[in-house]
C-alpha cells in the first residue's frame, strides 16, 4: 500500500532538508508531499512526489522517481521549466538523501506490521535488515573527502531495556555480503550525545567522520531517534521475549479478579475492594479454586 509520509510522521521542518530546498528555491513557495510502498515484501524504490504551489496559479506536479534508478518520470506534457524544477530536487545529494531517509522510515514502519515472530538472540543488538523478508538495505549514505561511505545501524529492540544507544559501522561504498569488516565503528548515546567504541571494537572514527555523518542527518537526535522508535517496534511486535513468555505461562488463578466487572453481557458480583485484607495462609483462596490460600495463589 503506498503511504504520505506525512500521514504516518510528525514533521519536522527545520531538520528536514527537503524543506530547506523548497523554501529557498524557486520563486514560487512549493511544498512537497512524498508516498512510498509501505510493503516489506516488495523490492521497489519509487516514490511518488507532488510538489504543490500553495496559493499561486502554478498547478501542482506529480512526478515518480526511482531512488535504486535515479531516474526521474514525469508527464509528457510538463514545461522546460517545471522538469528542471522536478530535477533540481535531486541535484544536491543531501536532498536525494533526505529522501532516501523517508523512504526507508516508511519502509521500516511496515516491518513492525509482517506476522512471523521468532525468540531473540540473547545480548545482541539488531539492524534493520534483520527484520526485512527481502534483505532490504536500509543503510544511510554520505559523502566525506570526496569518498562515498555507508553507514549501518544496530539498536537494542528489548522492551525492558531504556538504553538509547545505536552502534554505528562506517563502509566505503556499499557492503554486500561477505563484505570486509567495517572501516570503522562507534557507539552513540542519543541521550547524552556521548561517543564511545563498542565491545571487540578496534577503530573508532575520526571526529570529522562522525561530524559528516551527523551533518548529512539534519537533525541527527531527531532522526536517529525516529529510527530507534522504529525498529525497537519492530523488534516487539516481531520478536518473542522472555517477559511475554512468562506472562503467557501464568496461571489462570494468578489474574486479579477485580479487574473483570462483566462477563458476557451480565453484571458481575461486587468484588472485594483492593484494600480488604488479604487472606488468611489456610483460608480458601478467593480465586474460587477451592484449595487453601497458601497452596494456590498465596505461594
Amino acid at each position: 500500500m503506498m503511504r504520505r509520509f506525512c500521514d504516518l510522521f510528525r514533521e519536522d521542518p527545520d531538520a528536514t532538508p527537503v524543506y530547506k530546498f523548497l523554501a529557498d528555491g524557486g520563486s514560487v513557495p512549493r511544498a512537497v508531499v512524498d508516498t512510498h510502498c509501505d510493503n516489506p515484501r516488495c523490492g521497489g524504490c519509487e516514490v511518488h512526489i507532488r510538489l504543490t504551489a500553495g496559493e499561486s496559479t502554478h498547478r501542482a506536479l506529480d512526478f515518480s522517481v526511482d531512488l535504486a534508478a535515479a531516474q526521474l518520470s514525469s508527464p509528457a506534457d510538463w514545461s522546460a521549466e517545471e522538469l528542471a524544477l522536478a530535477k533540481e530536487l535531486f541535484v544536491d545529494p543531501r536532498t536525494r538523501a533526505a529522501i532516501d531517509l523517508r523512504h526507508q522510515a516508511v519502509r521500516a514502519w511496515g516491518l513492525a506490521r509482517l506476522n512471523a515472530r521468532r525468540r531473540p538472540a540473547a545480548n545482541r543488538l539488531y539492524a534493520f535488515e534483520e527484520f526485512s523478508p527481502i534483505h532490504e538495505t536500509f543503510a544511510i549514505h554520505f559523502s566525506h573527502e570526496k569518498r562515498k561511505w555507508v553507514v549501518i545501524e544496530q539498536y537494542c529492540v528489548n522492551p525492558s531495556c531504556d538504553c538509547e544507544d545505536v552502534n554505528l559501522s562506517f563502509f566505503l561504498n556499499e557492503p554486500n555480503k561477505g563484505s570486509p569488516d567495517a572501516e570503522f565503528t562507534a557507539a552513540l548515546d542519543l541521550g547524552t550525545a556521548g561517543v564511545g567504541l563498542p565491545k571487540e571494537a578496534r577503530n573508532s572514527p575520526p571526529e570529522s567522520l562522525l561530524e559528516a555523518f551527523k551533518a548529512s542527518l539534519g537533525d541527527w537526535k531527531f532522526q536517529l531517534s525516529r529510527r530507534r522508535g522504529l525498529i525497537r517496534e519492530a523488534g516487539r511486535r516481531r520478536l518473542i521475549f522472555e517477559t511475554e513468555i512468562q506472562a503467557r505461562s501464568k496461571p489462570a488463578c494468578r489474574i486479579d479478579l477485580r479487574e473483570i466487572t462483566v462477563q458476557r453481557g451480565v453484571e458481575a458480583e461486587a468484588l472485594p475492594a483492593a484494600s480488604q485484607a488479604p487472606p488468611g495462609r489456610n483460608d480458601s483462596c478467593p480465586c474460587g479454586s477451592g484449595r487453601k490460600f497458601k497452596r494456590c495463589c498465596g505461594r
